[in-house]
């Protein structure tokens, strides 16, 4: 794989109706910060969004999802 290249990771768990968006290595996953009842931000060590759960997602499925994420 590129130097320069990562993988995004999506997983959808049906039990929970829920789904994991990973933007870097799930084990990186230090805190949650909660920004509405379906949407998590999974953060790092230094604050870095690293993944994204979306919770009852059947529930969105016809409207558009919109996550904020500050890129540093």
């Amino acid at each position: 794989m590129e130097e320069n290249v990562k993988t995004l990771r999506i997983y959808y768990f049906k039990e929970t109706d829920s789904m994991d968006i990973w933007l870097d290595e799930p084990a990186k996953e230090y805190m949650c910060e909660e920004v509405n009842d379906h949407i998590l931000l999974k953060k790092d060590k230094e604050d870095n969004v690293i993944g994204i759960e979306i919770i009852s997602l059947s529930t969105l499925a016809k409207t558009p999802l919109e996550v904020p994420i500050k890129i540093k």
